[in-house]
């Protein structure tokens, strides 16, 4: 997976307190939002800002720790998913081999060019061609 680089800035809310205090603005999902004091609040898409807790050092710590446990799921998803395009290709790789390997077979039992040596590997019920002279027996 290609990685792209976004060169932008990122200005979240900012208020006074007084001010979040007579806002009726519900904080979106994730969203976050500052006082003049540091204080931090993030959103959860229902709450006004007086209804939201200040995000504490505790809570900072569980949300990066989450954070840290979502990126290394993400990773392993990554790595499984390029293992699994890997496998895939080789298989594709080994089925095209095989249908080439057919289509060159059929064309020299299409043709009669069977050498006398050559057996069309037998399985259980695969009858056996050999070319014995100028017909073929099965």
């Amino acid at each position: 997976m290609a990685d792209k680089v976004l060169r932008l800035r990122i200005q979240q809310k900012y208020d006074t307190v007084a001010n979040w205090r007579n806002s009726q603005l519900i904080l979106l999902l994730g969203e976050i939002a500052l006082d003049e004091t540091n204080g931090v609040k993030i959103g959860d898409g229902v709450k006004t800002w007086n209804n939201l807790p200040y995000v504490t050092d505790e809570l900072a710590s569980q949300l990066s720790s989450a954070i840290v446990t979502l990126n290394n799921k993400i990773d392993t998803v990554d790595e499984n998913m390029q293992s699994a395009v890997v496998a895939l290709s080789d298989k594709i790789d080994t089925i095209v081999n095989n249908v080439e390997q057919i289509n060159t077979d059929i064309e020299i039992i299409e043709n009669n060019e069977i050498p006398t040596s050559k057996l069309v590997n037998p399985t259980d019920d695969t009858a056996v061609l050999i070319n014995c002279g100028s017909s073929i027996i099965e």
